[in-house]
Order: C-alpha cells, then sequence, then structure tokens
C-alpha cells in the first residue's frame, strides 16, 4: 500500500534534521548579531568621543573667551557629522553659548532603536581648561539612534535570510539523499513482503538492496529471508504433525467406536443387573412389608394412631410391630444394625422371634420380652461365642396396653418413650443396654415401667434416625429436644394430620441433604 509522503521516514528525518539545522543556525546566527550589536556600540561610542575630542579645544576657547561666533562655528563642525541630531554649548552658569538640532529620522523601529541604545542616547563633555581645575562649561551631544539601528537591522536581515536560505537548500538536498537511500529501498522491500504466499513462505525471499549489503537494510532483509525460511520449515513441519495427527484422529475415532459399541453393551448388562436388583428389592420390600401389621388391624386395635417407616433404601433395618394376647396389645419399635439388604434381613430374624416370645413361650411383659429376644438374637447369630465375626443387633421399644386395668407398661433398649398428658411432654427413660450385641449381656434385667392411662394421653415411639438427621443452616442433627417441641406444639391435632405436619417440618428441615438413616415413628392414643 503506497505511503502518503508526509508519513515517510525520509521526509520525518529530513524534517527533524532541519530542525536541528535551523536551531542550531538560529542559535549561531543570534551569537553573531549580538556579537555586531556589541561591535556597533562600541564603534558608535568610539566615534562620538573621537569627533568630541577634536572639537573639545575649540568649544573650551569659545566657552573660556565667551565667544558665541566660535563656540556657533565649533557646533557647525560637530553637525557634519551625519549620526548627530542635536549640539549645545553652555557656559558655567548654563547660559547657551550656541545650539544647533534637527529632526530626528522616523520610522518602524524607533522602539528597537531606543531599546538597544537608551545608554548612548546623550553625551555630555565638561570643558576645563589645562591649567585649570574650574568647569568653564558643558558640550551636549545627541545622536540619532535610528540611522545607528540601520546599518544594524540591515547586516541582522541579510544574515537570518541567508541562513534560511541555505536551511532551504538543505532541506531539499536531505529530502532526496533520505528518500533516495532509504525510503525507496524500504518501499521496494515492503512490496517484496506484501507479495510473499503465506502458504510458501521461501518461494518469494526479499531481495538485498543495491548498496546496501553490509548496513542495516541489508541486514533486515536478510533477517527477514530467514524469517520466512524458517516459518517454511514450520509450515512444513505443521502439516507433517497435522497430517498424522489426522491419521491418529480416524483411528481413534474408530477406537472409540469400538469402545463405545463394548460400553454400551457393558453398560446394557449393567442396566439389566440393576433391573434384577431393584426387581428384587422391590419384592424383598414386599416380604418385608407383610411383616409389619396391616393398617386394618392398626385400626382395629387403635383407632387414633399414625405410622412413619421410611427405610433410607428401598427396604431397611427399622420395624415396627403390633401382636394381641391374653395380657392385651403389644406395641414395639425396632432399630436394627444398618440399613438396606443386611438391616431388612435383621428385620426378618427380629420379627420371627417375637413371634416365638410371644406365642410359642407366653412371655408378654415388655421386658422379659427384651431380655428373651437378646438371648435369641446373640444365639441365632452365634454372638453368643467368642470367635464369630458378626457382631450385629438392635436397639427397642415395647409397650403392653391393657385397657381393662387401663394402665400401658414400657421397657425400652436405648429407645425411649415419650408421651403427653395435660399438655406437659413426659420422657420415660430407657435401659441403656442394647439387644444381641456379642458385648450385650445375657443376662441383663431390662426394666419395666408403668403409666396409668389417662384419657387424651397421647404415646410416641420412634427410631434414632429421625433425630440424627442432619439439616437446618447449620447442618447439624434434629436433636431430641426440637422434635419434642414439634411434638409438643401438635399433639391436640389429629394423628393423621399429626404425621402430616412432622413430616412437612422434617422436610424442611433436611431441605437438600440426603436422609441418612430409616425413620419410624409410631404414635398413638388409647382414650
Amino acid at each position: 500500500m503506497p505511503v502518503n509522503f508526509r508519513q515517510r521516514l525520509s521526509y520525518h528525518q529530513a524534517k527533524i534534521t532541519i530542525i536541528v539545522a535551523l536551531v542550531l543556525g538560529l542559535s549561531l546566527s543570534l551569537v553573531q548579531i549580538f556579537y555586531d550589536l556589541a561591535r556597533e556600540k562600541e564603534e558608535v561610542s568610539t566615534t562620538v568621543r573621537q569627533v568630541v575630542e577634536m572639537f573639545r579645544e575649540s568649544a573650551t576657547d569659545a566657552v573660556y573667551n565667551i565667544d558665541e561666533t566660535e563656540a556657533q562655528s565649533v557646533v557647525n563642525g560637530l553637525f557634519k557629522y551625519s549620526h548627530i541630531l542635536q549640539v549645545s554649548v553652555t557656559d558655567e552658569v548654563n547660559i547657551v553659548l550656541a545650539h544647533k538640532s534637527r529632526a530626528a529620522e522616523e520610522g518602524p523601529f524607533d522602539w528597537l532603536a531606543q531599546f538597544i541604545f537608551e545608554d548612548q542616547d546623550k553625551y555630555q563633555v565638561l570643558l576645563k581648561q589645562q591649567d585649570l581645575d574650574k568647569v568653564l562649561g558643558t558640550l551636549q551631544i545627541t545622536t540619532d539612534n535610528y540611522l545607528i539601528l540601520q546599518n544594524f537591522v540591515q547586516r541582522a536581515g541579510l544574515l537570518l535570510l541567508n541562513d534560511l536560505l541555505k536551511n532551504i537548500v538543505l532541506s531539499g538536498i536531505l529530502l532526496l539523499v533520505f528518500y533516495y537511500t532509504l525510503t525507496q529501498p524500504l518501499l521496494v522491500m515492503a512490496r517484496q513482503v506484501a507479495a510473499v504466499d503465506p502458504s510458501q513462505p521461501n518461494k518469494h525471499l526479499i531481495d538485498i538492496p543495491l548498496r546496501h549489503r553490509n548496513n542495516e537494510l541489508g541486514l533486515l532483509a536478510q533477517m527477514s529471508n530467514r524469517l520466512l525460511e524458517g516459518f517454511e520449515e514450520s509450515l512444513s513441519q505443521r502439516l507433517a504433525v497435522e497430517n498424522e495427527l489426522a491419521k491418529h484422529r480416524d483411528q481413534l475415532e474408530q477406537l472409540v467406536v469400538e469402545r463405545t459399541s463394548e460400553l454400551e453393551h457393558s453398560l446394557m448388562k449393567v442396566e439389566e443387573a440393576n433391573k434384577n436388583i431393584l426387581d428384587s428389592l422391590q419384592y424383598a420390600k414386599i416380604i418385608q412389608s407383610s411383616l409389619l401389621p396391616k393398617q386394618e388391624t392398626l385400626n382395629s386395635q387403635l383407632p387414633h394412631q399414625f405410622v412413619i417407616w421410611q427405610p433410607r433404601d428401598i427396604v431397611g433395618g427399622d420395624l415396627y410391630f403390633m401382636d394381641t394376647s391374653e395380657a392385651g396389645t403389644i406395641l414395639a419399635v425396632i432399630d436394627c444394625t444398618g440399613h438396606g439388604v443386611p438391616g431388612a434381613f435383621m428385620t426378618m430374624l427380629v420379627v420371627s422371634a417375637l413371634q416365638r416370645i410371644i406365642h410359642d413361650e407366653g412371655i408378654h411383659t415388655p421386658a422379659a420380652i427384651l431380655e428373651q429376644l437378646n438371648r435369641l438374637v446373640k444365639m441365632m447369630l452365634q454372638q453368643d461365642q467368642e470367635d464369630t465375626l458378626s457382631n450385629d443387633g438392635l436397639d427397642g421399644a415395647i409397650c403392653l396396653i391393657n385397657t381393662e386395668k387401663t394402665q400401658l407398661l414400657y421397657a425400652g433398649a436405648c429407645l425411649p418413650l415419650h408421651y403427653i398428658h395435660q399438655e406437659q411432654l413426659h420422657v420415660v427413660k430407657a435401659d441403656r443396654h442394647s439387644i444381641g450385641y456379642k458385648n450385650s449381656k445375657l443376662d441383663f434385667n431390662f426394666t419395666n415401667h408403668q403409666v396409668e392411662l389417662k384419657p387424651g394421653m397421647s404415646f410416641y415411639l420412634y427410631s434414632d434416625g429421625l433425630v440424627e438427621q442432619l439439616g437446618g443452616k447449620k447442618e447439624i442433627s434434629l436433636g431430641n429436644r426440637r422434635l419434642r417441641s414439634w411434638l409438643l406444639s401438635n399433639h391436640e391435632l389429629s394423628f393423621p394430620e399429626q404425621k402430616k405436619k412432622l413430616l412437612q417440618a422434617f422436610n424442611e428441615y433436611r431441605g437438600n441433604l440426603d436422609v441418612q438413616d430409616d425413620i419410624t415413628m409410631l404414635g398413638f392414643r388409647v382414650y
């Protein structure tokens, strides 16, 4: 692309060089002008003094003799010097003996004349006789500053005009020199660079300008050619790498297709296996649910009740239980070790053991049921032997409701009983002894607690999965205190409504956190 004249390097170099030369020339010219000014001042002063000295003796005689004619002759003689504007001869009492003047020359440089020569405008010479030290009179002379300045300005103008012409000629010469030695070779190189084919940079190398092989332009051309050759080599390597990458990409795509097919096949197998597992778990849930009391049975024995049973997984280790005997209605909440399938197996074992204890062995009091359940679980799992590998067990709470005696018997293994009466919440603590574990004592005696049944009493049994759930802003466990507050706030509602409120509060507290354990709660009222 063409370069504007004012943007060319030759123009900028010539401009800078001329500015420097002009500044230096003006500086030297000013030095010369001021030197001439000093000389001009000195010459004027010297000339005036010489002229005055020529007429000093005649002027002194004229004053001494008070001879006006002779004084006028002195004045006329001095007036022949063209730079003198005015001459006066006075005696000792300032009486003018002779005087003569003429109009000063006027021009545009009067102010400059006054500025330069103001200290030389007027001269005064005291007239004395040689043998007397007495002043006889004065000779006063005024010079024409403008006439003096004319010569000075003429010389200064010629000097400045000469410098200006020299700079104009120099600028033209430098512009041509810089153009042909710098700008033109650079333009040629620029056109050659523009002609380079990006796909074949080595095909059009830059010619080294004539007479510039060993200077900066030659070096620039050589470095540019070396760069183009490097580009050519890099481009060749890049093309080779791209071809290799394309080959590997095709191989990789084929491999991905094969692996994807294998993964899809494996995924189908996994999905099929997962489906089988889920189907098995769903069927296991049906089996586990069949172990639980039917809702109709619960309603017939306890019209006022609710049950929350939510395994963490499809099946779980929590269990609620109800049975009847001649002693009354037996209710239980059981929390077995673990959750999921292992916990579900434990619940099946516990249900079988409870039915055996109640129906086959005829044990009906809660404490006795827990004691026998402890022995049976330890023996069934062989955890009464030191070398057994398993260590599973459970916590539980059992109630016996005897409506004829209007009393409720409770015994607990780590799970308490809560009941509310007359707006007061009461907690019946459980024994701190779990059931069936290796370290559970075979001869441990659980405690029966008796509660007299009164109208409006509400009873609650629950597993620890409810109070150990994390949630809230600080993601801490729900805790017994918060749960008791909920129970006390809602106990006057119907039991289905209590269940709804409790689940809603639980889910709001849990937020987006996962459920951590199986959850079971049994609430009821006898009267």
